[in-house]
């Protein structure tokens, strides 16, 4: 659960009084169809447009909890397979187990290189290489994550995932400030110990699911002498994620 929430309803909701329509179909709200908020990313929907329902871990609700149809989507399908990770060319990118931060693994000289940036701090995520990888901007400096035709089609769907990822914590934590100061989480989107332990045995399982390995483990393992220079740890089954 979250670390604390004091007012009864989160920060991140839109205000009935803002919508008079549904914010996904657009009909207007009466005394028969009313308004619900998605638990995910706060916006206000008729109960048509918000039926699913899903457990929430990350945003720290572990029961199900009612969720529109868009963060559904990004819930139960994108974020396992981001979690999971994936290969563009000689890096592999995963996002982190709760769902904050995005990592990539190169390599450099032989030797592994891994770096992490918060979803608040990227700026921009676009396609690249006709279609067949992405980049990211990330405090005004630009990551290139290549790939080839077989990668085209996961790079289509990274880019509409991390996105919409990056939005979603957007509307969480609240827009830039009037000095240009980044959004930072408020203490409601802390997670608990118990929480992150949870989201790290989730993870753990989609990678094993998917033949994938831990990009965190590739320097320890290195260190250890489980990893020969310039390696890339085997993956179980040959397959590329997804």
């Amino acid at each position: 659960m979250l670390r604390c929430c004091a007012s009864a309803h989160p920060s991140f909701w839109v205000p009935d009084r803002k919508r008079s329509t549904c914010s996904s179909c657009n009909k207007l709200f009466t005394l028969l169809r009313r308004r619900h908020h998605c638990r995910c990313c706060g916006g206000v929907f008729c109960g048509s447009c918000s039926m699913d329902s899903i457990a929430l871990p990350a945003w720290g609700i572990p029961d199900v909890a009612r969720v529109c149809g868009g963060c559904f989507i990004l819930e139960s399908q994108l974020v396992p397979m981001m979690l999971a990770g994936w290969d563009f060319g000689g890096s592999h990118l995963q996002l982190s187990a709760d769902e904050r931060s995005i990592t990539w693994l190169t390599w450099h000289a032989g030797a592994p290189k891994l770096r992490s940036e918060d979803m608040l701090d990227v700026a921009a995520v676009e396609l690249c290489g006709a279609g067949c990888g992405l980049s990211l901007k990330v405090r005004g400096e630009w990551f290139i994550f290549k790939g080839d035709r077989r990668s085209q089609p996961a790079a289509q769907v990274w880019v509409v995932a991390l996105n919409q990822l990056r939005q979603l914590h957007l509307q969480r934590c609240g827009a830039r400030s009037k000095h240009g100061d980044p959004p930072r989480r408020r203490d409601e989107e802390f997670l608990t110990k118990s929480l992150l332990e949870a989201l790290k045995r989730r993870q753990a399982r989609l990678i094993e699911a998917q033949g994938m390995f831990h990009i965190a483990d590739v320097a320890a393992q290195q260190s250890k002498g489980y990893l020969p220079i310039g390696g890339t740890p085997a993956k179980k089954g040959g397959g590329g994620g997804g």
